[in-house]
């Protein structure tokens, strides 16, 4: 008997991309699937759209929850009946033979993670696949040391023994990218199978419009630093820590001066990020440990905020 691999999908107002997932999900060269559907309280037809696929393909199962964020894939972790896992986000799509390809991997491999190769999707002609690296397994602290600054993606298919692994109870912004990370930890191998995940890159996505609640990716990147410390992980990672922090409030930052304010309170928006300012001290600038070009970054911080803002504008 095949190997089931459930499929978990965070639904929130996802009309206008369902048809299109549920065309990719569907059409998967690889069969035994269980396609789990979460609707976050859609205000939208997003649930219509689920049932009416549900009626044709008995694999879907639809779970209704009450607007809880990030936190309700745990809804779908708790339905999991597979085998694996995976997570497809329902303004995403896969390649037709992504799942089958993900699995060969564990076939051959001793891994407990198959990534999928990471495509940063505009439009038909403007798409990219994520690099990949040199090697194509990794253990498990090679895969953690990757994603500090996403050279690898977490996208893929997990066993479904690291399902505990895989709750959030943060439900914060970005909360996903710390729980990947604390996958990959778990793992005792990852690998990079030759499947595609199609990663729409849309600026109407909630994570991708500037918003105050856009600050919390600094909140949850700390909790990822609580998480390195608390495995005596963090001096291993400390560096690529530092920097991946300062890179996201810059790129903050140059997200205030560059797009739309006009819907959010633009002072509260730069006394927060002000708050948040990463601290940085000459010694460090000084330090052998940076390279050059990492150093500029560090530079960067030690210029007050008023002078920041003007270079950046």
């Amino acid at each position: 008997m095949t190997k089931k691999v459930s499929i978990i999908t965070a639904v929130y107002n996802a009309e206008a991309y369902l048809e299109r997932y549920f065309d990719s999900i569907l059409n998967q060269t690889y069969k035994n699937l269980e396609i789990i559907c979460i609707d976050d309280a859609s205000t939208d037809n997003s649930a219509t759209i689920i049932e009416n696929h549900q009626k044709d393909d008995a694999r879907i199962k639809l779970i209704r929850a009450e607007h809880q964020g990030y936190t309700c894939r745990n809804i779908g972790f708790d339905a999991c009946t597979g085998d694996y896992f995976t997570i497809v986000d329902h303004d995403d799509w896969l390649g037709k033979d992504a799942i089958e390809k993900a699995l060969r991997l564990f076939e051959t491999e001793d891994i407990q993670a198959s990534l999928y190769q990471l495509n940063y999707f505009f439009s038909e002609e403007n798409n990219s696949i994520l690099p990949l690296p040199q090697k194509r397994i990794f253990t498990n602290l090679e895969a953690l040391d990757l994603s500090m600054d996403w050279k690898i993606s977490a996208f893929g298919v997990y066993n479904a023994k690291l399902l505990p692994h895989a709750f959030t109870t943060s439900t914060k912004f970005f909360a996903d990218e710390v729980q990947s990370r604390v996958l990959f930890h778990k793992c005792e191998k990852v690998g990079i199978s030759d499947g595609v995940y199609f990663y729409l890159q849309n600026d109407l996505s909630i994570s991708r419009t500037i918003s105050v609640r856009s600050l919390e990716k600094l909140d949850t990147h700390l909790l990822l630093k609580d998480y390195l410390i608390d495995n005596k992980l963090y001096d291993a990672f400390s560096k690529k820590f530092q920097l991946q922090h300062i890179k996201i409030w810059i790129g903050l930052l140059n997200r205030f001066l560059k797009e739309d304010t006009s819907k959010i309170n633009e002072n509260e928006f730069i006394r927060s990020l002000k708050q948040k300012r990463p601290s940085v001290s000459l010694y460090e600038v000084l330090s052998s440990k940076f390279s050059f070009n990492e150093k500029k970054y560090l530079a960067f911080m030690l210029i007050p905020f008023g002078i920041q803002f003007k270079i950046l504008s």
